[in-house]
C-alpha cells in the first residue's frame, strides 16, 4: 500500500504485464492513472485483472489523507507598539509560521504577535504530510509621535517620579539634561531610562533643566527637540 494526499498530483500505476484493465476508486481503467482528488479519503483497494488469465487479479491499497483545514485572522491593522493574537483554528497537525519574527512562538497555533512594521504572515498546517496555507495581513499604523513633560516631581509619591522620554515609534534616541549652569546632570538612550532627579548620588534641588533630545524614528526621519522642565518635590 502507498499513501497519498488529496490533492497529490494524479500517479500512474504500472502492471508487470500489459493489457489488463484497472478497477477501484479513482483510477483510470484504461491507463491506471491515480486521482487521490477522485478517490475516497481513507482506504482505496486498486484492482488490477488480466483477461484470460485464469481469472488472475492484483490489488493494492492506497490510503488518501484529507487537506488539513486552517484559518487565521482576517487582515487587520493594529497600531505600532501594540500585540495582536493570530487567533488560528485548524483540522489537528503541526503548525509554522513564516517569518517567524515579532511572534512569541513560531509553532503555536494562535500566536501573539509585535510586528513593528507592516508584515503578512504565513501559516502552514501539516498532517499526515499534506499541508495547507493562511495568510493574514498584519499592516502596522504608524504615527511618530514624541513629546518630554515640563515637570516632574522626583518625591516618592509614585507619580511622575521620574522623567521619561514619551512616544512611539522611535529607533533611537540621545537624550540629554542640563542644568542651568550648562553642567549635564543626566543622559539617556532608552525611553524606558528616565531621569529620577538624582545626580552623583545626590537629590538635586527644584528648579528648571534644560533637554535636548536627538534621534531617528523607525522610518529613518529624523527628530530634534528642546526645551525647558522643572523640578518639584
Amino acid at each position: 500500500g502507498s499513501e497519498m494526499c488529496i490533492r497529490d498530483r494524479p500517479y500512474t500505476l504500472q502492471a508487470v504485464n500489459g493489457g489488463g484493465t484497472w478497477a477501484g476508486p479513482g483510477v483510470d481503467p484504461a491507463t491506471g492513472e491515480f486521482d487521490p482528488a477522485q478517490a475516497n479519503i481513507g482506504l482505496n483497494t486498486i484492482s488490477y485483472s488480466i483477461p484470460g488469465a485464469c481469472g488472475d487479479v492484483q490489488s493494492i491499497t492506497i490510503e488518501v489523507f484529507a487537506t488539513p483545514i486552517v484559518t487565521t485572522i482576517v487582515d487587520t491593522t493594529i497600531d505600532v507598539g501594540t500585540s495582536i493574537i493570530l487567533t488560528t483554528t485548524g483540522s489537528g497537525g503541526n503548525y509554522s509560521w513564516s517569518p517567524n519574527i515579532w511572534l512569541d512562538c513560531g509553532d503555536c497555533e494562535s500566536p501573539e504577535a509585535t510586528p513593528e512594521e507592516t508584515i503578512v504572515y504565513t501559516v502552514a498546517l501539516e498532517e499526515n504530510g499534506c499541508i495547507s496555507f493562511a495568510d493574514v495581513l498584519v499592516t502596522v499604523n504608524y504615527v511618530p509621535a514624541i513629546f518630554v513633560p515640563n515637570i516632574f516631581s522626583p518625591n516618592g509619591d509614585q507619580n511622575n517620579d521620574v522623567l521619561y522620554v514619551r512616544g512611539q515609534g522611535i529607533k533611537t534616541m540621545t537624550f540629554l539634561v542640563y542644568d542651568r549652569w550648562g553642567e549635564k546632570v543626566f543622559e539617556s538612550t532608552d525611553k524606558d531610562d528616565g531621569w529620577d532627579g538624582v545626580f552623583r548620588g545626590k537629590k538635586m534641588n527644584p528648579g528648571v533643566f534644560v533637554y535636548y533630545l536627538e534621534g531617528t524614528y523607525l522610518d529613518g526621519s529624523e527628530f530634534t527637540l528642546k526645551g525647558d522642565v522643572t523640578l518639584i518635590r
